[in-house]
Protein backbone atom coordinates (compact mmCIF):
# COMPACT_ATOMS: atom_id res chain seq x y z
CA UNK A 1 0.00 0.00 0.00
CA UNK A 2 1.24 3.74 -1.18
CA UNK A 3 1.54 5.93 1.28
CA UNK A 4 -0.95 8.35 -0.19
CA UNK A 5 -3.06 5.34 0.18
CA UNK A 6 -2.34 4.88 3.68
CA UNK A 7 -3.07 8.67 4.47
CA UNK A 8 -6.71 7.87 2.84
CA UNK A 9 -7.18 5.56 4.21
CA UNK A 10 -6.84 7.01 7.39
CA UNK A 11 -9.13 10.21 7.09
CA UNK A 12 -12.11 8.39 4.66
CA UNK A 13 -14.70 7.48 7.34
CA UNK A 14 -14.28 11.22 9.23
CA UNK A 15 -17.50 13.05 8.99
CA UNK A 16 -17.26 15.88 5.83
CA UNK A 17 -20.28 18.55 5.61
CA UNK A 18 -21.86 18.24 2.29
CA UNK A 19 -24.86 21.03 1.45
CA UNK A 20 -27.43 21.87 -1.22
CA UNK A 21 -27.84 25.17 -2.13
CA UNK A 22 -30.84 26.35 -3.27
CA UNK A 23 -29.45 29.60 -3.73
CA UNK A 24 -29.78 32.97 -2.54
CA UNK A 25 -31.61 36.02 -2.11
CA UNK A 26 -30.39 39.69 -1.20
CA UNK A 27 -33.30 41.20 1.09
CA UNK A 28 -32.71 45.04 2.79
CA UNK A 29 -32.57 45.11 7.02
CA UNK A 30 -35.98 46.29 7.18
CA UNK A 31 -37.69 43.42 4.93
CA UNK A 32 -35.49 40.71 6.90
CA UNK A 33 -37.28 42.29 9.96
CA UNK A 34 -40.74 41.92 8.84
CA UNK A 35 -39.98 38.42 7.43
CA UNK A 36 -43.17 36.25 9.13
CA UNK A 37 -44.03 32.67 8.46
CA UNK A 38 -45.65 31.90 4.84
CA UNK A 39 -43.69 34.66 3.68
CA UNK A 40 -41.87 33.58 0.28
CA UNK A 41 -38.36 34.20 -0.47
CA UNK A 42 -37.97 33.41 -4.55
CA UNK A 43 -34.20 32.51 -6.12
CA UNK A 44 -33.62 33.32 -9.68
CA UNK A 45 -33.04 29.33 -9.92
CA UNK A 46 -36.17 28.34 -12.26
CA UNK A 47 -38.69 25.35 -10.35
CA UNK A 48 -37.04 21.88 -10.81
CA UNK A 49 -33.35 23.19 -11.58
CA UNK A 50 -30.75 21.27 -10.68
CA UNK A 51 -29.27 22.16 -7.03
CA UNK A 52 -25.75 22.81 -6.62
CA UNK A 53 -24.00 20.45 -4.08
CA UNK A 54 -20.83 21.68 -2.39
CA UNK A 55 -18.43 19.98 0.48
CA UNK A 56 -15.61 22.01 1.75
CA UNK A 57 -16.66 25.08 -0.50
CA UNK A 58 -16.28 23.36 -3.57
CA UNK A 59 -19.16 22.61 -5.92
CA UNK A 60 -18.65 18.24 -6.38
CA UNK A 61 -22.02 18.08 -8.29
CA UNK A 62 -25.27 19.18 -8.83
CA UNK A 63 -29.06 17.30 -7.32
CA UNK A 64 -32.69 17.44 -8.17
CA UNK A 65 -34.74 18.09 -5.01
CA UNK A 66 -37.57 15.22 -4.07
CA UNK A 67 -39.13 13.92 -0.91
CA UNK A 68 -38.33 10.63 0.23
CA UNK A 69 -40.79 9.74 3.61
CA UNK A 70 -42.32 13.05 3.89
CA UNK A 71 -38.47 14.44 3.70
CA UNK A 72 -36.52 16.70 1.60
CA UNK A 73 -33.66 14.83 -0.21
CA UNK A 74 -31.05 15.49 -2.83
CA UNK A 75 -30.89 13.11 -5.77
CA UNK A 76 -27.60 13.79 -7.59
CA UNK A 77 -27.85 13.99 -11.21
CA UNK A 78 -24.42 15.19 -11.62
CA UNK A 79 -21.46 14.20 -9.79
CA UNK A 80 -17.62 15.54 -10.48
CA UNK A 81 -16.61 19.43 -9.89
CA UNK A 82 -18.31 21.56 -12.33
CA UNK A 83 -17.22 24.96 -13.97
CA UNK A 84 -18.44 28.38 -13.94
CA UNK A 85 -21.14 27.00 -16.52
CA UNK A 86 -22.53 24.53 -14.32
CA UNK A 87 -21.07 21.62 -16.04
CA UNK A 88 -19.36 18.98 -14.94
Amino acid sequence: MSDDSANLDRYQNLPFAVEVELGSVAVGLEHLLRLREGDLLRTDLPAGAPVSVTAGGVTVGAAELISVKEKAAARIVTAGPRGSDGRP
